[in-house]
């Protein structure tokens, strides 16, 4: 089982994106490598967050 990335908010150069369920990595991680994947990809991208800090929980009760 792997856990799921979605587009939670697009705002011109600013995206944040909503993490769910479980990850082979750290949740910092995953949202680390998907930032530097979608600036490169995109070079108008100046930031990519995540929706809510809780989210980089990587706790089993966090799922």
């Amino acid at each position: 089982m792997a856990g799921q990335v979605d587009l939670a908010e697009l705002d011109g150069p600013f995206v944040k994106l909503r993490l769910k369920g479980k990850f082979w990595h750290t949740r910092a991680t995953v949202l680390a490598r998907i930032g530097n994947y979608l600036k490169n990809r995109i070079p108008e991208i100046l930031e990519v967050e995540i929706e809510d800090e809780k989210q980089l929980d990587d706790s089993p009760a966090a799922f």
